[in-house]
């Protein structure tokens, strides 16, 4: 309705719409003629990424990243994504899955994502995220306590490494009465006192 100038808004079509136009022609004078142009089949409108953020969180197995996708399909189509997962500009990893976890990454290392939407009958156009720059790691201890051997004597040497390679020292933050640790070897030492027992949490 109301669809009479040369120009035809079509913000209300879908997709499989058929549209054709007709021109009126009078000369002023009681002659008319009329013409029909041939009709058009509105195609697909690919799905839109409007915006792609990267979250972090720092867990066990490393780094995991987790991508935020903003986007719309003016057809109301389902929208599937894939991604590319890119550390200081080479991919590591590609798929469905909207997170990665990446164990090695070192400080000032840069990471990002590239998202492609994609409906049933095709892709839309990818975008990528900002990138992230990796800030400090924490370390890690990789080593597995001794169990208890003696009553008279323990000793444990932590061993952990840091991702970003900088130096690693320690500290006891909780244990049993007269357990020391060497802040540069990680040496755990422990000589019982008479009548201890129980469980205790180092």
């Amino acid at each position: 309705q109301g669809a009479t100038t040369p120009s035809f808004d079509t913000s209300t079509l879908h997709r499989g719409d058929r549209v054709h136009a007709v021109v009126a022609l009078s000369d002023g004078k009681g002659g008319e003629a009329s013409f029909q142009a041939s009709p058009v089949t509105v195609p697909n409108a690919a799905p839109v990424i409007e915006s792609v953020a990267l979250e972090q969180e720092l867990t066990s197995a490393g780094s995991r990243l987790l991508a935020k996708v903003e986007a719309f399909d003016a057809d109301q189509d389902d929208i599937q994504f894939q991604y590319r997962w890119l550390r200081n500009d080479k991919v590591v990893s590609e798929g469905s899955d909207p997170s990665v976890v990446l164990p090695d990454l070192a400080q000032n290392d840069t990471v990002t994502v590239e998202a492609t939407p994609y409906d049933h009958d095709g892709a839309g156009k990818s975008l990528r995220a900002a990138p992230l720059v990796v800030g400090n790691n924490p370390p890690k201890i990789l080593s597995v306590p001794m169990m208890m051997s003696s009553g008279e004597l323990y000793e444990y040497v932590v061993r952990a490494e840091d991702p970003d390679g900088d130096p690693v020292s320690f500290e006891l933050e909780g244990g049993p009465s007269g357990m020391t640790i060497d802040r540069a070897a990680g040496q755990v030492v422990w000589r019982p006192g008479a009548g201890i027992s129980g469980t205790h949490h180092v």
